[in-house]
């Protein structure tokens, strides 16, 4: 089987050896603004799937879905904007759960088979701008790194990089699974090229190196802390 996810929000398996489209599932109303952009990734039998297109104010936001990849049957959804009333749903203050867009997954994610966690990126919040947004919190559980169990589902932990991010600087991008020095660790870079090293398990923080390109902010090398610079 081969496995793609379309523009027109839908996820398909095709039949490697003819072509033949074996099933097709529509998980969001493209009308609306839904798309893919990254392909699927298999996770212990599991197809997981990050959706984009969630720049706009509508009812519905972005989420990662769980497929079963013989079938197309959607087995699990884990929303990436926290609603009002969830936990980290006050980190958006007290905007209705329409006016919180963003948190979009445009990259596919990466598996860690003896952890059994699926790792998946979400990009910031919309507006860009937090004045635009109407709100200066941490605005989870958009611009973070996010473990989950692929079979359900279930968070394990997220770090958020850019916590309330408001000037375009997203980190959804790859995450690269290395082992440095007995510790099992994901690194990532997003716009702003701070290499980021996290502990896969626990989603602590080992590292955060600014490399020196980027004239936004500053970063605590040490516990990955943020502050915008003067201007």
């Amino acid at each position: 089987m081969v496995f793609t996810a379309t523009e027109n929000a839908s996820i398909r398996g095709i039949d490697a050896r003819t072509g033949r489209l074996v099933w097709e599932t529509q998980t969001a109303d493209p009308a609306l603004g839904y798309f893919y952009t990254a392909g699927p990734i298999v996770a212990n039998g599991i197809l997981v799937t990050g959706l984009t297109g969630c720049e706009r104010y509508k009812e519905g936001n972005c989420y990662y879905t769980g497929h079963n990849p013989q079938t197309g049957e959607e087995l699990w959804r884990f929303e990436t904007v926290a609603a009002p009333g969830t936990p980290g749903g006050d980190s958006w203050g007290e905007l209705p759960l329409r006016f919180r867009a963003g948190g979009d997954s445009w990259q596919s994610g990466s598996y860690d088979p003896d952890l059994n966690l699926v790792y998946m990126g979400t990009s910031q919040a919309k507006p860009w701008a937090s004045a635009v947004r109407g709100t200066d919190g941490d605005a989870l559980y958009t611009n973070s790194t996010i473990a989950l169990n692929p079979n359900t589902g279930e968070m394990n932990w997220y770090y958020q990089h850019l916590p309330g991010e408001t000037h375009d600087m997203d980190e959804n991008f790859e995450s690269v699974l290395i082992d440095v020095d007995g510790r099992e660790s994901l690194f990532k870079m997003g716009k702003l090229a701070i290499l980021w090293q996290l502990d896969r398990q626990s989603g602590e923080i080992i590292k955060a190196t600014d490399v020196g390109y980027q004239t936004i902010l500053n970063v605590n090398p040490t516990n990955g802390n943020i502050t915008y610079r003067d201007g």
